[in-house]
């Protein structure tokens, strides 16, 4: 049990040992949290009734240990009363059903026995199939509600679906938006907007933006945005997130690729087969040092140059005639 990053994380000795995260950001007297929550995970009370005003006062617990406690204990109560109804419903609609077939077995031409064998088969294929439903809808809610977060109600949301969370909940400034939207587009098209979320791997994504149409240096940028989006998404829902699981966690962005500049020895121009004229600019630009207008503004004032004493005078500044 610990709070860390303004998260309390804890297990829940009630609910099967899940682990239980909430988000403590914003409540004063995170250490009397925890040492709350430590005295409830001791002692597991099962009812409300249980913590007294004097047992709280004497223990020094937080009113939002307590809170957080009984809301989940709370909560499982409710998931299972709502499957045990559900579960009756499902059986009187099969008893229903049994009674139909059973009143039109004569004119089927089917005997009883037969019918009936055929009815348990399919009621046994039922049960498991309503089983299996309960316990996926059950760890569903039992993750929203115990932790916040909707991994398992939200993954099946399409990439394009997801893209529009990430423009209504993106906050930076205006010309940094336009640009964030745009690079995401790009992450989302690379991969595909209806691709669910919840078939998105970290391999899926590097492949999509390795095998994009885009430069490589935009394709460096964009394993950067892939993380900022699914990113925003993995946060919880009170930060304006969606709470999935984050695949491009551990995505590496590549280093921006260095540039040594190219040096070219000005003898190396002056051996191509080229005019006097650009042979003797390539000279003075590269054993002069000047630079591209300075040495295109020469010819025009030929008083700056002392061919004789193969000297170039480039201190003046001039402007051109009309």
């Amino acid at each position: 049990m610990r709070v860390n990053n303004g998260v309390l994380q804890f297990k829940h000795p009630l609910l099967d040992g899940r682990i239980i995260r909430r988000g403590v950001a914003k409540v004063a007297g995170h250490g009397q949290l925890s040492d709350s929550i430590g005295w409830l995970i001791e002692h597991k009370p099962k009812i409300r009734s249980a913590i007294t005003e004097e047992t709280a006062k004497e223990n020094n617990l937080h009113d939002f240990a307590i809170a957080i406690w009984f809301e989940l204990l709370e909560g499982n109560e409710r998931d299972e009363a709502l499957r045990k109804r559900r579960a009756s419903a499902n059986q009187q609609i099969k008893k229903h059903r049994i009674n139909l077939f059973a009143q039109s077995a004569d004119s089927r031409g089917r005997s009883m026995d037969e019918l009936l064998g055929e009815i348990h088969t399919l009621e046994g294929k039922l049960n498991t199939a309503l089983r299996e439903r309960d316990e996926a809808r059950a760890e569903r809610d039992g993750v929203i509600k115990a932790t916040g977060r909707q991994t398992a109600a939200t993954e099946g949301k399409s990439l394009a679906e997801c893209f529009e969370h990430f423009k209504k909940h993106f906050k930076t400034t205006e010309s940094a938006y336009v640009k964030a939207v745009q690079r995401v587009g790009y992450v989302v098209a690379a991969i595909g907007p209806a691709v669910k979320q919840g078939e998105v791997t970290k391999a899926r994504i590097e492949s999509a933006i390795a095998e994009s149409k885009h430069s490589d240096d935009m394709k460096r940028r964009l394993f950067g945005w892939a993380k900022t989006f699914f990113g925003l998404l993995a946060l919880d829902p009170e930060s304006n997130g969606l709470g999935m699981r984050n695949p491009a966690a551990s995505i590496s962005v590549p280093e921006r690729a260095k540039h040594k500049p190219q040096l070219t020895d000005p003898v190396e121009i002056m051996a191509l087969d080229v005019d006097d004229y650009w042979r003797t600019f390539a000279a003075v630009i590269g054993y002069g040092g000047l630079r591209l207008a300075e040495a295109g503004a020469l010819p025009l004032h030929r008083e700056e140059v002392d061919l004789r004493r193969l000297l170039d005078d480039v201190a003046a500044s001039h402007e051109a005639s009309a």
